[in-house]
């Protein structure tokens, strides 16, 4: 809920306020939302992160929110915002640079412009159908590509942070992007960095299903509302003391005798 609200309020003051246009108002929304959630998303990776683990092992990854601002500082509900910006940014990146490159070769030439969705059915189906399953691959690859930061992220976020060395001093050990990429490198090798990507992938799959069709009915939604708008024709008491033009017969259905 604060996610969606905190991205559609700033892209909206990024457009009127600003007067940005929508590729960087929807940049800098998306950085404001992925700040503003990133201790929730922080949450609930310790949570699950936490979950299969035994009692010794989670120890830390089961604590309070109020004890790990008192332990780790209260910046530490934000770590992992940047591997988690890069990975969001890369894959909307993918994502809107294919659909937007890509759209016409793979959908034809054929688009919301030339389709009347209320005089040909079937076309504006098929239309549908063919960018929902484009932009389902879309999303699929954009969410591949993009899984080493996401994995990533979570080895930062269930890192402990303050440990006990053999002296028995307690240090303070920050997981950074570049250590902990090149860590998950050396424990698992090149296909460390895409555990989990299956899931993830199928993910992005499943949400670009939904997001095709609603992209080009938000389009033919937007190109409608630049056309004039229709005004009903209003009838006095006595319809048959009314003009109406010749030409307008077919159209108003009054029977002109």
């Amino acid at each position: 809920m604060p996610s969606s609200l905190a991205f559609l309020m700033l892209y909206e003051q990024q457009r009127d306020w600003f007067h940005k246009e929508p590729l960087e108002a929807g940049f800098y929304a998306r950085v404001f939302q992925l700040v503003l959630v990133q201790p929730f998303e922080f949450m609930r990776t310790c949570r699950q992160g936490g979950a299969l683990l035994n009692d010794s092992q989670r120890v830390h990854l089961n604590r309070k929110v109020w004890n790990i601002i008192e332990q780790d500082q209260l910046r530490s509900l934000w770590r992992g915002v940047i591997p988690t910006m890069l990975r969001d940014v890369l894959a909307s990146g993918i994502f809107w640079l294919g659909y937007s490159q890509l759209h016409p070769y793979v959908l034809g030439q054929q688009s919301e412009d030339e389709v009347d969705p209320f005089t040909d059915a079937s076309n504006t189906q098929q239309l549908y159908f063919r960018s929902a399953a484009f932009c389902s691959a879309t999303a699929a690859i954009a969410a591949f590509v993009s899984q080493p930061f996401d994995v990533v992220k979570t080895r930062m976020q269930v890192k402990e942070r303050v440990q006990s060395d053999k002296e028995g001093y307690r240090r303070v050990r920050i997981a950074r992007v570049s250590g902990t990429l090149f860590e998950t490198y050396t424990m698992a090798g090149i296909r460390g960095l895409w555990t989990g990507g299956v899931a993830r992938t199928l993910s992005g799959a499943v949400g670009g299903l939904l997001l095709g069709p609603m992209f080009e009915y938000a389009s033919v939604l937007a190109a409608d509302m630049q056309k004039p708008t229709r005004r009903p024709l209003v009838l006095g008491e006595d319809p048959s003391r009314t003009i109406v033009h010749p030409r307008s017969f077919h159209a108003s259905y009054i029977e002109i005798k």
